[in-house]
């Protein structure tokens, strides 16, 4: 792969000012906000996001695409083809993941510039106790927010896997069973507001972002129009049971 490191990273980006980070949650297709995302010096997606007809919601350019090892050339076509963004970004787990080949992903990737780098540290962040890492998206606001110059922040498309008033769907079709089990989203959800309040960017979201981070109604759509009764107290149910769940799996951990 072609590998460039932290300070590559930070040189390429280094005059942008305003970024748009696009998250994967249905709520994007809610809005007409590509021109809007395109916009912005910087826009970033992640893994196996697709603009093909969607562009007047969701924008057209890529110039930084997050994704995880797990994704091959058997899952979705390589982003050289698809998105084309200036480079990639990959979180790697200090104890790697053995049961992902890395082959596959090297061939996913191909001569895209990469950056392979471990999540960054939560410094003057709450500190709350969690097993498992935090989702790339975090991971990615927190790096940007300190390495760069940001003054202008546009996030969209993050619900914390439905926790907030969205669909645990992608808006692609991703059939993997558990997605977002696989993290402590009951902490990630307040450690993502915290970080979002202490940026000095100027700050826009919708309204999905906005209930994540314990701003709007959570009641409601992303679209402002009232939840069905039947979607609360679904939504409520799907969310109390995920933090029932974290915390006995923490509980089994810790035996």
């Amino acid at each position: 792969m072609h590998l460039i490191d932290p300070f590559q990273f930070r040189d390429m980006f280094a005059d942008a000012r305003s970024f748009a980070v696009v998250g994967n949650a249905p709520t994007i297709l809610e809005y007409e906000n590509g021109k809007k995302i395109d916009s912005h010096d910087v826009v970033v997606r992640f893994n196996r996001a697709t603009t093909t007809g969607l562009e007047s919601k969701i924008g057209s350019r890529t110039d930084i695409l997050v994704v995880n090892a797990s994704n091959s050339r058997a899952m979705a076509p390589p982003p050289s083809a698809t998105l084309k963004p200036r480079c990639l970004l990959s979180y790697v787990s200090p104890q790697g993941v053995p049961s992902v080949p890395r082959e596959p992903f090297s061939d996913w990737v191909g001569e895209l510039p990469i950056l392979l780098t471990f999540g960054p540290d939560l410094i003057d962040l709450p500190g709350e106790h969690h097993t498992r890492p935090m989702t790339s998206g975090t991971y990615f606001l927190l790096t940007i927010l300190r390495m760069l110059t940001v003054e202008r922040l546009f996030v969209t498309g993050f619900t914390m896997f439905g926790a907030k008033g969205g669909a645990t769907a992608k808006y692609y079709k991703d059939d993997r069973p558990g997605v977002g089990s696989f993290h402590d989203l009951d902490v990630e959800s307040r450690i993502f507001a915290n970080l979002l309040a202490q940026s000095d960017a100027r700050l826009d979201m919708t309204p999905e972002v906005l209930q994540v981070v314990g701003v709007a109604d959570s009641g409601k759509c992303a679209n402002g129009a009232r939840l069905p009764l039947r979607r609360r107290i679904a939504g409520g149910l799907a969310w109390r049971l995920l933090n029932f769940g974290t915390k006995l799996r923490r509980f089994a951990e810790s035996r």
